[in-house]
């Protein structure tokens, strides 16, 4: 699905990996609330591996009701973060340090979007930039 495509409310976003990620589905009501940076910590977040579930008497349908629900005025964000921003971090010798500004703002003009409307994604997008920074750095400790 390509970034102008518009998704569905209950849709799932494409998924980051090979099962290592929650799912996050934009309208779904779930446990937790929809705020930006919940959303973007739960793009971060592991979940174990099958033998290691095993190990401790689990499943994934333990994990099913993990969902975090996205506010629509998130939506776009989220689904800009994860088809453009997920692979474009500048690293250091700790890690990542932040996104690729230029490679994040290039993308963001290829969407030909009002300068308001621009402005207020690369908004979002910061804070989610903000959010995934400090979900990596408590994973590294």
């Amino acid at each position: 699905m390509g970034a102008r495509e518009r998704r569905e409310a209950g849709q799932t976003l494409p998924r980051l990996g090979q099962g290592h990620h929650r799912q996050v589905r934009p309208g779904e009501l779930r446990r937790r609330t929809g705020k930006l940076r919940e959303a973007t910590a739960a793009l971060y977040d592991e979940i174990p591996s099958d033998a290691h579930l095993e190990a401790h008497g689990l499943s994934r349908e333990d994990y099913e009701d993990d969902a975090v629900a996205v506010w629509p005025c998130n939506q776009r964000a989220v689904a800009f973060f994860t088809d453009y921003c997920f692979t474009q971090w500048r690293m250091g010798p700790s890690g990542p340090t932040g996104l690729d500004r230029g490679v994040v703002l290039a993308d963001l003009a290829r969407l030909e979007l009002p300068k308001a409307e621009a402005d207020d994604l690369y908004r979002r997008i910061r804070e989610m930039e903000r959010a995934a920074l400090r979900k990596i750095s408590q994973a590294k400790r």
